[in-house]
């Protein structure tokens, strides 16, 4: 239940509009988990994301949004915006497409996802960097969180990593708030130990 479109119950629920639901437990267990677990879910569970994954690992030419303040104010405006439409009844993110989508239903939604999906191709995660807002709850939860990619002593300071992260996350004095796991960093690193999973935090102290 964790697909943007289904925002609307959660926020709604929280807003004492409709009672708590198996669904929306378990989203409440999830952004906690997120804490411990950096955006672990995002990476590898969440189908939305899955999805536009698998698409900008098409061939082709890159867009790379290493801006992280322009998605982050995007995000956080839809944010104010689906909270807001809760009072009057309006789901603006079942307009994403999603639901119908992964339905498999023909209808005008299912087409906006599939441009979505071709953007995908080109700029990486567009949905969940720009549209999603559970991806800024998450965010913050991340950001504050337990697990991260972090750099140790032996980074040679090549900026490889940072050269090919899609989100920008890779730049020193980040906090994986918007780092999906996607491997791209560790793959290039050409120092084995320079950037490990651990408590960026602690880390910190260390350095």
């Amino acid at each position: 239940p964790l697909m943007p479109v289904y925002f609307y119950g959660f926020a709604a629920t929280l807003g004492g509009i409709q009672a708590i639901g198996l669904g929306i437990a378990a989203i409440i267990l999830l952004v906690m988990l997120t804490f411990f677990t950096g955006r672990a879910f995002c990476a590898h569970i969440c189908p939305v994301g899955t999805i536009q994954e698998l698409a900008s690992r098409v061939p082709g030419r890159k867009f790379l949004v290493q801006n992280r303040t322009v998605p982050q104010a995007v995000r956080l405006v839809v944010l104010a915006g689906a909270v807001a439409g809760v009072a009057y009844s309006v789901n603006l993110l079942a307009y994403t497409g999603v639901e119908s989508f992964f339905s498999l239903a023909l209808a005008a939604g299912t087409l906006v996802f599939a441009a979505i999906l071709a953007v995908s191709v080109f700029v990486y995660r567009p949905l969940c960097r720009f549209l999603c807002p559970f991806g800024a709850v998450f965010s913050v939860c991340a950001a504050a969180g337990k697990t991260g990619i972090v750099r140790t002593d032996a980074c040679i300071g090549c900026r490889k990593c940072e050269k090919v992260c899609p989100t920008g996350e890779a730049a020193p004095g980040t906090r994986n708030a918007d780092c999906y796991l996607c491997g791209r960093c560790t793959e290039v690193c050409p120092v084995e130990g320079a950037l490990v999973c651990s408590d960026p935090f602690a880390s910190e102290k260390k350095m």
